[in-house]
Protein backbone atom coordinates (compact mmCIF):
# COMPACT_ATOMS: atom_id res chain seq x y z
CA UNK A 1 0.00 0.00 0.00
CA UNK A 2 2.96 2.35 1.30
CA UNK A 3 4.17 2.12 -2.77
CA UNK A 4 1.07 2.34 -4.52
CA UNK A 5 1.06 6.09 -2.66
CA UNK A 6 4.41 6.74 -3.55
CA UNK A 7 3.36 6.23 -6.84
CA UNK A 8 -0.13 8.16 -7.25
CA UNK A 9 1.56 10.99 -5.46
CA UNK A 10 4.08 11.10 -8.10
CA UNK A 11 2.00 10.35 -10.87
CA UNK A 12 -0.01 13.35 -9.56
CA UNK A 13 2.66 15.66 -9.35
CA UNK A 14 4.40 14.89 -12.87
CA UNK A 15 3.81 16.97 -16.24
CA UNK A 16 3.48 15.09 -19.48
CA UNK A 17 5.64 16.34 -22.13
CA UNK A 18 6.61 15.50 -25.72
CA UNK A 19 8.90 12.78 -24.67
CA UNK A 20 8.21 11.56 -21.43
CA UNK A 21 6.86 12.73 -18.31
CA UNK A 22 8.08 15.83 -16.49
CA UNK A 23 8.46 16.61 -12.65
CA UNK A 24 7.49 19.53 -11.40
CA UNK A 25 7.87 19.90 -7.96
CA UNK A 26 11.44 19.53 -6.11
CA UNK A 27 9.89 17.62 -3.47
CA UNK A 28 8.15 14.95 -5.63
CA UNK A 29 12.00 14.09 -7.00
CA UNK A 30 13.12 13.62 -3.84
CA UNK A 31 10.34 11.50 -3.10
CA UNK A 32 11.49 9.35 -5.74
CA UNK A 33 15.08 9.42 -4.72
CA UNK A 34 14.26 8.16 -1.10
CA UNK A 35 11.97 5.28 -2.63
CA UNK A 36 14.92 3.60 -4.91
CA UNK A 37 15.94 0.44 -4.33
CA UNK A 38 19.89 0.62 -5.13
CA UNK A 39 21.94 3.86 -6.44
CA UNK A 40 24.32 1.51 -8.42
CA UNK A 41 21.33 1.51 -10.91
CA UNK A 42 21.80 4.81 -13.22
CA UNK A 43 18.74 7.15 -13.18
CA UNK A 44 17.40 9.89 -14.95
CA UNK A 45 14.84 12.54 -14.01
CA UNK A 46 13.13 15.45 -16.44
CA UNK A 47 12.50 18.77 -14.71
CA UNK A 48 9.73 20.44 -16.45
CA UNK A 49 10.65 22.97 -18.74
CA UNK A 50 9.48 26.68 -18.39
CA UNK A 51 9.25 26.24 -14.88
CA UNK A 52 10.56 27.79 -11.38
CA UNK A 53 11.35 26.02 -8.76
CA UNK A 54 11.61 27.87 -5.76
CA UNK A 55 13.82 26.49 -2.61
CA UNK A 56 13.07 27.57 0.65
CA UNK A 57 15.27 28.83 3.54
CA UNK A 58 16.59 26.54 6.26
CA UNK A 59 15.29 26.64 9.70
CA UNK A 60 17.56 25.24 12.12
CA UNK A 61 16.97 23.79 15.97
CA UNK A 62 19.15 25.01 18.22
CA UNK A 63 21.60 22.12 17.68
CA UNK A 64 22.41 22.83 14.49
CA UNK A 65 20.81 20.31 12.50
CA UNK A 66 18.83 21.06 9.87
CA UNK A 67 14.84 21.02 10.68
CA UNK A 68 12.23 21.20 8.05
CA UNK A 69 11.57 24.08 4.96
CA UNK A 70 14.17 22.28 3.00
CA UNK A 71 12.76 21.60 -0.82
CA UNK A 72 16.27 21.46 -2.91
CA UNK A 73 17.86 19.03 -5.24
CA UNK A 74 19.64 16.14 -3.04
CA UNK A 75 22.03 14.40 -4.94
CA UNK A 76 23.18 11.03 -4.66
CA UNK A 77 25.38 8.23 -6.94
CA UNK A 78 24.56 7.64 -10.49
CA UNK A 79 21.84 10.10 -10.89
CA UNK A 80 21.00 12.67 -13.92
CA UNK A 81 19.01 15.60 -13.51
CA UNK A 82 18.12 17.66 -16.62
CA UNK A 83 15.84 20.53 -18.22
CA UNK A 84 13.17 18.86 -20.75
CA UNK A 85 13.82 16.03 -23.07
CA UNK A 86 16.83 17.18 -24.69
CA UNK A 87 18.80 18.55 -21.67
CA UNK A 88 19.19 22.21 -22.37
CA UNK A 89 19.22 25.57 -20.68
CA UNK A 90 17.09 26.56 -23.82
CA UNK A 91 14.16 24.84 -21.61
CA UNK A 92 14.24 27.29 -18.42
CA UNK A 93 14.12 25.42 -15.46
CA UNK A 94 15.03 27.68 -13.32
CA UNK A 95 16.08 26.52 -9.59
CA UNK A 96 15.60 29.66 -8.05
CA UNK A 97 16.49 31.37 -3.84
CA UNK A 98 17.20 29.14 -1.28
CA UNK A 99 19.85 28.96 1.50
CA UNK A 100 20.92 25.30 -0.29
CA UNK A 101 20.14 24.79 -4.20
CA UNK A 102 21.68 21.73 -4.86
CA UNK A 103 23.27 19.49 -1.48
CA UNK A 104 26.06 17.33 -2.15
CA UNK A 105 27.20 17.34 1.67
CA UNK A 106 25.72 14.93 4.42
CA UNK A 107 24.10 18.24 6.05
CA UNK A 108 20.38 16.53 5.32
CA UNK A 109 21.47 13.16 6.10
CA UNK A 110 21.80 11.78 2.93
CA UNK A 111 25.49 9.89 3.13
CA UNK A 112 26.13 8.08 -0.13
CA UNK A 113 29.18 9.52 -2.01
CA UNK A 114 28.46 11.33 -5.56
CA UNK A 115 29.79 8.70 -8.23
CA UNK A 116 28.73 9.74 -11.79
CA UNK A 117 26.36 12.70 -11.09
CA UNK A 118 25.03 14.84 -13.94
CA UNK A 119 23.06 17.83 -13.79
CA UNK A 120 22.34 19.43 -17.44
CA UNK A 121 20.63 22.43 -19.02
CA UNK A 122 19.36 23.95 -15.20
CA UNK A 123 19.42 27.68 -13.92
CA UNK A 124 20.94 28.55 -10.57
CA UNK A 125 19.50 32.14 -9.71
CA UNK A 126 19.26 34.09 -6.37
CA UNK A 127 20.59 31.79 -3.57
CA UNK A 128 20.57 33.01 -0.23
CA UNK A 129 23.84 31.17 0.69
CA UNK A 130 25.36 28.18 -1.63
CA UNK A 131 24.13 27.28 -5.49
CA UNK A 132 26.20 24.46 -5.06
CA UNK A 133 27.49 22.72 -1.56
CA UNK A 134 29.54 19.78 -1.29
CA UNK A 135 31.79 18.13 1.38
CA UNK A 136 31.67 14.66 0.41
CA UNK A 137 33.83 12.14 -2.76
CA UNK A 138 33.14 11.44 -5.55
CA UNK A 139 32.43 13.43 -9.02
CA UNK A 140 29.87 15.95 -10.47
CA UNK A 141 29.36 17.41 -14.14
CA UNK A 142 27.61 19.78 -14.79
CA UNK A 143 26.68 20.43 -18.41
CA UNK A 144 25.28 24.20 -20.20
CA UNK A 145 23.92 25.22 -16.91
CA UNK A 146 23.61 28.74 -16.07
CA UNK A 147 24.88 30.67 -12.38
CA UNK A 148 23.45 33.96 -12.34
CA UNK A 149 21.89 36.53 -10.35
CA UNK A 150 23.55 35.09 -6.97
CA UNK A 151 24.09 38.94 -5.43
CA UNK A 152 23.05 37.36 -1.88
CA UNK A 153 25.03 34.29 -1.57
CA UNK A 154 27.76 33.34 1.13
CA UNK A 155 29.56 31.21 -2.23
CA UNK A 156 27.52 30.53 -4.73
CA UNK A 157 29.28 27.13 -5.27
CA UNK A 158 31.66 25.40 -2.30
CA UNK A 159 33.75 22.40 -2.45
CA UNK A 160 34.50 21.51 0.77
CA UNK A 161 35.48 17.97 1.21
CA UNK A 162 38.49 17.01 3.39
CA UNK A 163 39.26 14.05 5.23
CA UNK A 164 42.58 13.46 6.78
CA UNK A 165 44.35 10.29 5.48
CA UNK A 166 42.50 9.54 2.66
CA UNK A 167 43.13 9.14 -1.04
CA UNK A 168 39.81 10.30 -2.34
CA UNK A 169 38.36 13.36 -4.08
CA UNK A 170 35.60 15.61 -4.85
CA UNK A 171 36.04 16.61 -8.14
CA UNK A 172 33.47 19.16 -10.12
CA UNK A 173 32.76 19.79 -13.58
CA UNK A 174 31.84 22.75 -15.43
CA UNK A 175 31.80 22.03 -19.31
CA UNK A 176 29.72 24.62 -21.27
CA UNK A 177 28.68 26.80 -18.45
CA UNK A 178 27.49 30.35 -18.23
CA UNK A 179 28.65 32.44 -15.13
CA UNK A 180 26.99 36.26 -15.37
CA UNK A 181 25.64 38.82 -13.53
CA UNK A 182 27.20 37.70 -9.80
CA UNK A 183 28.37 40.14 -7.06
CA UNK A 184 30.13 39.68 -4.53
CA UNK A 185 27.60 40.32 -1.38
CA UNK A 186 29.70 41.73 1.34
CA UNK A 187 31.60 39.88 4.51
CA UNK A 188 31.55 37.15 5.45
CA UNK A 189 30.97 35.75 2.14
CA UNK A 190 33.88 34.11 0.40
CA UNK A 191 35.55 35.97 -2.32
CA UNK A 192 34.90 34.88 -5.57
CA UNK A 193 31.58 32.32 -7.09
CA UNK A 194 33.51 28.81 -7.48
CA UNK A 195 35.69 28.08 -3.78
CA UNK A 196 37.70 24.83 -3.44
CA UNK A 197 38.97 24.40 -0.25
CA UNK A 198 41.61 22.30 0.40
CA UNK A 199 43.64 19.91 -1.75
CA UNK A 200 40.91 16.99 -1.63
CA UNK A 201 38.72 19.57 -4.06
CA UNK A 202 39.23 19.27 -8.05
CA UNK A 203 37.81 22.01 -10.31
CA UNK A 204 37.51 21.50 -13.93
CA UNK A 205 35.75 24.27 -16.05
CA UNK A 206 36.05 24.05 -20.05
CA UNK A 207 34.58 25.65 -22.96
CA UNK A 208 32.64 27.97 -20.22
CA UNK A 209 31.70 32.13 -20.00
CA UNK A 210 32.23 34.19 -17.18
CA UNK A 211 30.65 37.57 -17.86
CA UNK A 212 29.54 40.66 -16.06
CA UNK A 213 30.26 39.50 -12.78
CA UNK A 214 31.56 42.07 -10.29
CA UNK A 215 33.63 40.75 -7.15
CA UNK A 216 34.57 44.34 -6.01
CA UNK A 217 31.49 45.41 -5.03
CA UNK A 218 30.77 46.07 -1.19
CA UNK A 219 34.00 44.35 -0.75
CA UNK A 220 36.61 45.94 1.54
CA UNK A 221 39.58 43.70 0.47
CA UNK A 222 38.99 43.65 -2.72
CA UNK A 223 43.05 44.85 -2.79
CA UNK A 224 43.73 41.21 -1.71
CA UNK A 225 40.56 38.78 -2.24
CA UNK A 226 38.12 39.29 -4.92
CA UNK A 227 38.65 36.47 -7.72
CA UNK A 228 36.12 34.89 -9.87
CA UNK A 229 37.59 31.15 -9.10
CA UNK A 230 39.85 30.69 -6.49
CA UNK A 231 40.88 27.23 -5.09
CA UNK A 232 43.27 25.51 -2.96
CA UNK A 233 43.27 22.10 -4.78
CA UNK A 234 43.91 20.80 -8.29
CA UNK A 235 42.58 23.01 -11.14
CA UNK A 236 42.02 22.78 -14.95
CA UNK A 237 40.55 25.50 -16.95
CA UNK A 238 40.04 24.92 -21.11
CA UNK A 239 38.95 27.22 -23.61
CA UNK A 240 37.31 29.58 -21.39
CA UNK A 241 35.87 33.04 -21.81
CA UNK A 242 36.16 35.78 -19.38
CA UNK A 243 34.51 38.78 -20.11
CA UNK A 244 33.51 42.20 -19.05
CA UNK A 245 34.18 41.21 -15.16
CA UNK A 246 35.22 42.95 -12.26
CA UNK A 247 37.58 41.41 -9.78
CA UNK A 248 40.49 43.06 -7.28
CA UNK A 249 43.13 41.16 -7.96
CA UNK A 250 42.83 38.63 -10.48
CA UNK A 251 39.90 36.53 -12.78
CA UNK A 252 41.61 33.09 -11.08
CA UNK A 253 43.40 32.31 -7.50
CA UNK A 254 45.40 29.53 -7.12
CA UNK A 255 47.24 28.74 -3.58
CA UNK A 256 47.55 24.73 -4.56
CA UNK A 257 51.28 23.12 -4.71
CA UNK A 258 51.26 22.53 -8.07
CA UNK A 259 50.64 24.63 -11.09
CA UNK A 260 47.26 24.82 -12.80
CA UNK A 261 46.61 22.64 -16.03
CA UNK A 262 45.18 25.77 -18.45
CA UNK A 263 44.75 26.21 -22.28
CA UNK A 264 43.60 28.74 -24.74
CA UNK A 265 41.73 30.95 -22.47
CA UNK A 266 40.36 34.31 -22.93
CA UNK A 267 39.66 37.39 -21.45
CA UNK A 268 38.02 40.42 -22.74
CA UNK A 269 37.78 43.93 -20.84
CA UNK A 270 38.56 41.29 -17.54
CA UNK A 271 41.93 41.67 -16.68
CA UNK A 272 42.94 41.72 -12.83
CA UNK A 273 45.11 44.92 -11.81
CA UNK A 274 46.91 42.68 -9.84
CA UNK A 275 47.49 40.03 -12.51
CA UNK A 276 45.30 39.57 -15.72
CA UNK A 277 44.47 35.88 -16.40
CA UNK A 278 45.59 34.29 -13.06
CA UNK A 279 47.63 34.85 -9.85
CA UNK A 280 49.62 31.75 -8.06
CA UNK A 281 50.28 32.06 -4.51
CA UNK A 282 53.19 29.99 -3.40
CA UNK A 283 54.10 30.88 -0.26
CA UNK A 284 53.36 32.49 2.47
CA UNK A 285 55.10 35.52 2.16
CA UNK A 286 53.45 36.22 -1.31
CA UNK A 287 50.18 36.24 0.29
CA UNK A 288 51.26 38.10 3.01
CA UNK A 289 53.04 41.27 0.62
CA UNK A 290 50.59 40.31 -2.15
CA UNK A 291 53.53 39.56 -4.72
CA UNK A 292 51.65 36.21 -6.71
CA UNK A 293 53.36 35.06 -9.49
CA UNK A 294 51.12 36.07 -12.19
CA UNK A 295 49.87 34.32 -15.86
CA UNK A 296 48.50 35.60 -18.84
CA UNK A 297 45.10 35.16 -21.11
CA UNK A 298 46.55 32.11 -23.50
CA UNK A 299 44.26 33.03 -26.26
CA UNK A 300 43.56 35.95 -28.25
CA UNK A 301 40.20 35.26 -29.00
CA UNK A 302 36.98 33.53 -27.09
CA UNK A 303 36.78 29.44 -28.07
CA UNK A 304 34.45 28.43 -25.91
CA UNK A 305 31.42 25.89 -27.32
CA UNK A 306 33.59 25.42 -30.28
CA UNK A 307 32.24 28.56 -32.16
CA UNK A 308 36.19 29.46 -33.12
CA UNK A 309 38.01 26.28 -32.73
CA UNK A 310 40.30 25.15 -35.61
CA UNK A 311 39.35 22.50 -37.79
CA UNK A 312 41.03 19.15 -38.05
CA UNK A 313 41.72 18.93 -41.73
CA UNK A 314 42.37 21.83 -44.48
CA UNK A 315 39.42 23.53 -45.77
CA UNK A 316 40.55 22.97 -49.63
CA UNK A 317 43.03 20.58 -51.64
CA UNK A 318 45.51 22.37 -52.84
CA UNK A 319 44.99 23.34 -56.79
CA UNK A 320 48.06 22.35 -58.04
CA UNK A 321 50.18 19.07 -57.50
CA UNK A 322 54.25 19.55 -55.92
CA UNK A 323 56.30 19.59 -58.90
CA UNK A 324 58.82 16.54 -59.01
CA UNK A 325 61.87 19.03 -58.73
CA UNK A 326 62.87 22.00 -57.00
CA UNK A 327 62.39 25.48 -58.79
CA UNK A 328 65.63 27.49 -59.47
CA UNK A 329 65.23 29.80 -56.26
CA UNK A 330 63.61 28.39 -53.49
CA UNK A 331 59.98 29.74 -52.19
CA UNK A 332 59.71 31.20 -48.49
CA UNK A 333 56.80 28.87 -47.98
CA UNK A 334 56.65 25.67 -46.44
CA UNK A 335 55.27 22.54 -48.64
CA UNK A 336 52.28 22.03 -46.05
CA UNK A 337 51.53 23.59 -42.43
CA UNK A 338 51.32 21.15 -39.56
CA UNK A 339 47.35 20.03 -38.87
CA UNK A 340 46.20 21.96 -35.72
CA UNK A 341 44.33 19.62 -33.29
CA UNK A 342 40.88 20.66 -32.10
CA UNK A 343 41.24 20.17 -28.56
CA UNK A 344 44.03 20.92 -25.86
CA UNK A 345 45.52 17.85 -24.41
CA UNK A 346 45.37 17.20 -20.95
CA UNK A 347 48.29 18.58 -19.67
CA UNK A 348 49.11 21.31 -21.74
CA UNK A 349 51.96 23.76 -20.46
CA UNK A 350 51.47 27.50 -19.39
CA UNK A 351 52.71 29.77 -21.51
CA UNK A 352 55.16 31.86 -18.81
CA UNK A 353 54.34 29.44 -16.25
CA UNK A 354 57.45 28.88 -13.82
CA UNK A 355 60.42 26.54 -14.86
CA UNK A 356 60.14 24.90 -11.57
CA UNK A 357 56.63 23.28 -9.78
CA UNK A 358 55.70 26.04 -6.55
CA UNK A 359 56.51 25.21 -3.41
CA UNK A 360 54.21 23.97 -1.07
CA UNK A 361 52.10 26.77 -0.21
CA UNK A 362 51.70 28.61 3.01
CA UNK A 363 51.82 27.18 6.32
CA UNK A 364 49.98 29.51 8.47
CA UNK A 365 46.06 28.99 7.75
CA UNK A 366 43.62 27.44 10.18
CA UNK A 367 43.38 23.72 10.33
CA UNK A 368 40.07 23.55 9.98
CA UNK A 369 37.33 24.15 7.43
CA UNK A 370 36.84 27.31 6.56
CA UNK A 371 33.67 29.05 8.31
CA UNK A 372 31.41 32.18 6.72
CA UNK A 373 33.49 34.70 9.56
CA UNK A 374 36.01 36.50 7.89
CA UNK A 375 38.21 36.44 5.04
CA UNK A 376 41.97 34.36 5.64
CA UNK A 377 44.56 36.07 7.63
CA UNK A 378 46.90 34.11 5.94
CA UNK A 379 47.01 31.54 2.34
CA UNK A 380 45.26 28.23 3.29
CA UNK A 381 47.80 25.59 3.37
CA UNK A 382 48.09 22.09 1.37
CA UNK A 383 46.77 19.88 4.11
CA UNK A 384 45.07 20.82 7.19
CA UNK A 385 46.08 18.61 10.52
CA UNK A 386 42.68 18.62 11.70
CA UNK A 387 39.00 19.06 10.68
CA UNK A 388 38.28 22.65 10.66
CA UNK A 389 35.79 24.88 13.42
CA UNK A 390 36.82 28.11 12.30
CA UNK A 391 38.19 29.54 9.49
CA UNK A 392 38.60 33.06 7.74
CA UNK A 393 35.19 32.71 6.03
CA UNK A 394 31.82 33.08 7.58
CA UNK A 395 30.76 31.01 10.56
CA UNK A 396 27.49 31.16 9.25
CA UNK A 397 28.45 28.66 6.67
CA UNK A 398 27.89 25.05 7.43
CA UNK A 399 31.08 22.96 8.27
CA UNK A 400 31.95 19.71 7.49
CA UNK A 401 30.27 17.98 9.94
CA UNK A 402 26.86 16.28 9.59
CA UNK A 403 25.15 19.41 10.78
CA UNK A 404 25.98 23.25 10.55
CA UNK A 405 27.03 24.98 13.71
CA UNK A 406 25.29 28.26 14.06
CA UNK A 407 21.67 29.49 13.12
CA UNK A 408 20.95 31.60 9.99
CA UNK A 409 21.03 35.24 10.00
CA UNK A 410 17.21 35.55 9.46
CA UNK A 411 14.05 34.04 10.00
CA UNK A 412 13.25 30.42 8.64
CA UNK A 413 10.46 30.30 6.26
CA UNK A 414 7.13 27.78 6.50
CA UNK A 415 7.12 24.16 5.77
CA UNK A 416 7.82 23.04 2.66
CA UNK A 417 4.12 22.26 0.71
CA UNK A 418 4.69 18.47 0.80
CA UNK A 419 7.00 16.30 2.28
CA UNK A 420 9.00 13.14 1.06
CA UNK A 421 7.64 9.87 2.09
CA UNK A 422 9.00 6.27 2.41
CA UNK A 423 9.05 3.84 0.12
CA UNK A 424 10.57 1.79 -2.69
CA UNK A 425 10.71 3.02 -6.22
CA UNK A 426 12.11 2.87 -9.91
CA UNK A 427 12.59 5.61 -11.92
CA UNK A 428 10.01 8.52 -13.26
CA UNK A 429 8.40 7.14 -15.83
CA UNK A 430 7.81 3.20 -13.59
CA UNK A 431 6.37 5.84 -11.29
CA UNK A 432 3.85 6.89 -13.21
CA UNK A 433 2.88 3.36 -14.49
CA UNK A 434 2.44 2.22 -10.89
CA UNK A 435 0.11 4.83 -9.78
CA UNK A 436 -2.27 4.34 -12.94
CA UNK A 437 -1.88 0.57 -12.02
CA UNK A 438 -2.82 1.51 -8.35
CA UNK A 439 -5.87 3.17 -9.19
CA UNK A 440 -7.02 0.49 -11.56
CA UNK A 441 -6.69 -1.80 -8.79
CA UNK A 442 -9.10 0.44 -6.71
CA UNK A 443 -11.87 0.75 -8.77
CA UNK A 444 -11.71 -3.59 -9.89
CA UNK A 445 -12.11 -4.06 -6.08
CA UNK A 446 -14.02 -1.64 -5.91
CA UNK A 447 -16.61 -3.43 -8.33
CA UNK A 448 -15.84 -6.76 -7.70
CA UNK A 449 -17.69 -5.57 -4.31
Amino acid sequence: MKYLMVAFMAALAMHSTAGQDCIKELSILEMLEEAAVDYNVPREYTLCEKTIYRVQRLDHSYNGKANTGYTGIKLRPNVHIKCGDDGSSDGRCNIRDGDVQVDASNLFGVNDDLRNVTVQGLTFSRSTRYSLYANKPGNITFIDCYFQDNTKAEAPILADYFKPNSNQMLELNFIDCFFEDNRFYGKPAYPAIINANGPQNKIVVASSQFKNNDMTYNNTDKDKLSFLIETSGPLELYENCFEDNLVGVANVASWYRESPSTFGNWGGNSNGPKCGYMASYETDTQYRLNTPRCFGFESNKCQAFGTDSPSLSPSAAPTSSPSESPSASPTLTGSMGPTVSSAPSMSPSVSGAPSSSPSDHPSSTPTESPTLSAAPSAAPSSSPSASPTTTPYPTVSPTVSAAPSASPSSAPSASPSSAPTEGSGATTSAMFNVGILSISLIVVTMACM
